[in-house]
């Protein structure tokens, strides 16, 4: 998922700095999504213990997974609508160009939460195959809170001190970099709590 992550919207944001063509980054959209699909499909044809990826499909074992597929759906669907209400909420407060330096950070602060995303997964099979060990499962939590909070402390520090180095690097322009920095401060806290 990382490295699909990494695969996808960096090589996007170098076919956008080297191309300036929109449909460039979409086929690259679509032609990372279809790799990591065929890689998922091999991964999991292997972990099921399928040979040539053939199985018979058990219809009944579908239906009986829909009702909790569809709510988690509904459930991502929500998320991804309510990480973007601040910004229809602040376009009635504020001017544009105010709304457009928060989408700037807003957007950083939704790519820094989706690199968690990866690591809270790893978590869950270890959780899963060890869910009646109460005290194994605290020991995990325990160390997973650790690091995460290690991580985190780390990650504010390295903001702090180069933050404004990067914006500026990154948005070419010191006044904008400026003002994102703490607008950026503060939804990274709130990502990282």
């Amino acid at each position: 998922i990382a490295i699909a992550h990494v695969l996808r919207f960096g090589g996007g944001a170098l076919l956008v700095y080297l191309t300036h063509a929109l449909q460039l980054v979409l086929l690259w959209y679509v032609a990372v999504a279809l790799i990591e699909a065929c890689f998922r499909h091999c991964v999991a044809n292997r972990a099921a213990g399928l040979r040539n990826g053939r199985s018979q499909t058990n219809w009944s074992e579908i239906m009986r997974l829909l009702p909790g597929g569809a709510t988690m759906s509904l459930a991502v669907i929500l998320s991804g609508h309510a990480t973007q209400i601040d910004k229809l909420i602040l376009s009635r407060m504020v001017t544009v160009d105010q709304v457009g330096l928060y989408a700037i950070a807003s957007n950083v602060a939704i790519g820094v939460l989706s690199l968690t995303y990866p690591v809270i997964q790893a978590v869950f099979p270890a959780l899963l195959s060890i869910r009646i060990e109460q005290s194994r499962i605290q020991k995990i939590f325990i160390n997973w809170f650790a690091a995460a909070v290690t991580g985190s402390a780390f990650a504010m520090a390295m903001y702090i001190w180069l933050g404004q180095t990067v914006l500026n690097f990154w948005l070419r322009d010191a006044d904008i970099a400026a003002a994102v920095y703490p607008v950026l401060l503060v939804l990274l806290i709130g990502t990282l709590i």
